[in-house]
């Protein structure tokens, strides 16, 4: 691959990236936005709320780790890709919780699959570019949570008030398969 093609390619991988980025962030932060509702459907309290944050967090940590070395021993290519279809499938799980259970088990699932993918990224973005401009690269794809908490309220909102909470969940969980789709492309 000549040079110009090359680094086309290495910011045609950038934008992916950011996309990706995005939708980690938006399908993390539905929660947050239909909360009031779920919160009266399955009939949860403050405690069950934090319970249900705190579900994800913890495996998204754990994965912070051990989906680095994911990306080292199988590529950033298919741990992208097994990485975007775990947390989409996770996401859209949480449209049939039908309690704190099932609610918590979900939760915990989209951590275990987001927790990977900043680091697969972060991998990606190494092969992609030299560390004299790898900077650029890095706070474009960092952006993406900054895009992904300016368009989930308006985005979540218009959706629950079009077809309720569990359909956000299947909204934005897809989302991450037309992601792949182009990825695999």
């Amino acid at each position: 691959m000549n040079p110009t093609t090359r680094n086309h390619f290495a910011w045609l991988i950038v934008a992916l990236f950011f996309i990706g980025s995005v939708i980690n962030y938006l399908d993390r932060a539905v929660l947050g936005v239909v909360m009031p509702l779920v919160r009266k459907d399955l009939s949860l309290s403050n405690s069950d709320y934090s319970l249900a944050v705190n579900a994800f967090l913890v495996p998204y940590m754990v994965f912070y780790v051990l989906g680095g070395r994911g990306a080292v021993r199988f590529g950033y290519r298919r741990t992208f890709t097994v990485s975007v279809i775990f947390w989409s499938i996770a996401n859209m799980l949480h449209g049939m919780a039908r309690g704190l259970g099932s609610l918590c088990f979900f939760r915990a699932l989209l951590g275990i699959g987001e927790g990977g993918y900043y680091p697969t990224a972060m991998r990606g973005l190494s092969e992609w570019f030299a560390p004299e401009n790898r900077a650029k690269a890095v706070g474009l794809l960092i952006c993406g949570v900054s895009v992904g908490s300016l368009v989930t309220p308006p985005l979540v909102a218009w959706i629950t008030i079009q077809f309720g909470w569990r359909a956000s969940f299947l909204f934005t969980g897809a989302l991450g398969f037309l992601l792949v789709l182009v990825w695999l492309y």
